[in-house]
């Protein structure tokens, strides 16, 4: 990590992403990038998306995990559009809203299903 934030760093870096966001998984990015330029670089945010967990480890291994309300207008390097460096973690939570939505359609689904079923056999 000391390296990584040293001028003598590598000209790409790998941050991962997961979450309610289009391809999560390993990326890799220019040296530089910023939380935003992640976030586009997966294909975006998908709808009803909150808030970000930001986690980064430190050069003692000790995890430091930051809350981040998202800001498409961020300034690069600031509080919302942290530059991001080797290792960093994003998770895109849902928002509430998504949230509620998925925990309907996990009950309703099971209900649902035989009743379709169902109506195919009558006439």
């Amino acid at each position: 990590l000391s390296i990584n934030r040293g001028n003598i760093s590598p000209d790409k870096i790998t941050v991962y992403l997961s979450g309610n966001i289009r391809n999560p998984g390993q990326i890799t990015l220019k040296q530089g990038s910023s939380l935003r330029q992640a976030i586009a670089a997966v294909g975006g945010k998908k709808i009803m998306s909150g808030k970000i967990e930001f986690l980064r480890f430190d050069g003692l291994g000790k995890a430091n995990k930051r809350i981040i309300s998202y800001d498409a207008d961020a300034n690069i390097d600031s509080l919302r559009n942290p530059l991001l460096i080797e290792g960093d973690i994003i998770n895109i939570k849902k928002s509430i809203f998504g949230a509620g939505t998925e925990i309907i359609t996990e009950v309703t689904t099971p209900l649902i299903q035989p009743f379709a079923i169902f109506s195919l056999f009558e006439d």
